[in-house]
């Protein structure tokens, strides 16, 4: 009778990259250097749980009025997660909570993969959140849950 909230990334490949990096290989290094998905459960778990336990509720409710139970009780709750991590990387939060040196500076210069002149060498950019670069590994984050609410 355990259920897992998951936290992660589609594993999508960067076009135009020679290495192939992928959206899960940029995913496991930024976890195991700032603890991304770790500080925004953090930050956000209390939000979370009511969000799940809002969709089991609705669900309860409407199997209880004669509905059929025909959709995921989780699948509201999923898109919250999702769109909150989109606002929490786009807020910056994590580098008001943790100190990001390296990414900070990055992102200060205007430094992105996503322009012909990558280290804003001219200055025409602004600085840009730490972590959001090409936007591809923001925009692949998805939240699902895995297990069982029925023993055996």
């Amino acid at each position: 009778m355990a259920l897992t909230l998951n936290l992660g990334v589609l594993d999508v490949a960067y076009s135009g990259d020679k290495k192939a990096t992928t959206t899960g290989a940029v995913a496991q290094i930024l976890e195991d250097r700032y603890h991304v998905f770790e500080i925004f459960w953090e930050s956000r778990k209390g939000k979370i749980a009511e969000w799940i336990a809002e969709g089991i509720a609705t669900e309860i409710e409407d199997v209880l009025s004669g509905k059929r139970p025909n959709r995921d009780p989780f699948m509201d709750a999923m898109q919250q997660i999702e769109t909150e991590f989109r606002a929490f990387l786009d807020a910056d939060e994590i580098s008001k909570i943790m100190p990001i040196t390296m990414q900070i500076t990055a992102a200060q210069m205007g430094h992105s993969k996503r322009f012909k002149d990558r280290y804003n060498t001219e200055g025409k950019r602004d600085a840009r959140p730490a972590l959001i670069d090409s936007g591809l590994f923001q925009a692949s984050m998805r939240a699902f849950i895995s297990g069982k609410l029925s023993e055996g």
